[in-house]
């Protein structure tokens, strides 16, 4: 099993912190009052997003032929796109949901540890996957009146697999469609190009159920299995677009102490 990886701890980290000073400039006086009006109110933006991701590893087989050698089944050549609507309820919090379709080629990658190829083999199949997901979102800087702010988001995913064909090697014995649960956290930068558009760049880490484990999952035909994780990290690289309705906020102005 995979440690994780110590900049996700240090966004959720960030994404849960809340500095003094941001409760003392940037929050709201009254909670819940204020998080409610900014539901009611035109404070929401709609994005699309495009880029590329790889998986890790779906499962290890060897020994394989004369070499006793290994491999490890997964995605290549991976690319997708999505769309989503989100809302920031305060200056520096929001939330968002997406949607993203993704799709790589299954492959074989020889994990001899030695640099050797021997065990490669490409056009397996291709894998589809269609991820719904819904996130909290943590700006470092208010996000509708800074150029430029980082921004850090976590949530949870569903993610419905798709096998493209049944070949000799990858066979869909539990169907070809696998729905799985998933977690993911995300850090990206903001820039704010006029008051209605803007674009991130973002890097996201899903770690998600793996679709050839359990009763009901891919299956693959060739070769001794010798380890199928629970779970599959797919980590993706995008470019947003972003168009914000209604106005953007105004912090409140600060009075001079005597």
């Amino acid at each position: 099993m995979q440690r994780p990886r110590w900049w996700i701890t240090a966004m959720i980290a960030l994404l849960l912190a809340t500095p003094v000073s941001a409760q003392t400039k940037d929050e709201p006086d009254d909670f819940v009052r204020d998080v409610l009006k900014a539901f009611l109110t035109p404070n929401y933006n709609v994005f699309i997003n495009t880029g590329m991701n790889t998986n890790g590893r779906f499962l290890l087989q060897g020994p394989i032929g004369p070499t006793g050698g290994e491999r490890s089944l997964q995605g290549n050549n991976g690319f997708g796109a999505g769309i989503g609507v989100g809302m920031d309820y305060l200056l520096r919090a929001g939330v968002r949901l997406t949607y993203t379709y993704n799709t790589s080629d299954l492959v074989f990658r020889t994990n001899n540890g030695d640099g050797s190829t021997n065990l490669n083999a490409d056009d397996l199949s291709r894998v589809h996957s269609n991820i719904l997901a819904a996130e909290l979102m943590r700006y470092m800087l208010p996000a509708r009146t800074s150029t430029v702010t980082p921004y850090a988001t976590v949530g949870l995913l569903g993610t419905w697999w798709v096998l493209d064909q049944q070949t000799d090697v990858i066979q869909p014995s539990g169907g070809s469609t696998q729905f799985r649960w998933g977690a993911l956290v995300s850090f990206g930068v903001q820039f704010k190009l006029n008051d209605k558009f803007g674009a991130r760049l973002e890097a996201a880490s899903q770690s998600i159920h793996n679709p050839f484990t359990g009763e009901h999952s891919f299956t693959v035909a060739n070769g001794p299995t010798i380890d199928e994780p629970t779970r599959v990290n797919q980590t993706d690289y995008r470019i947003v677009g972003v168009y914000h309705f209604g106005k953007k906020e105004t912090p409140p102005a600060t009075t001079a102490k005597k």
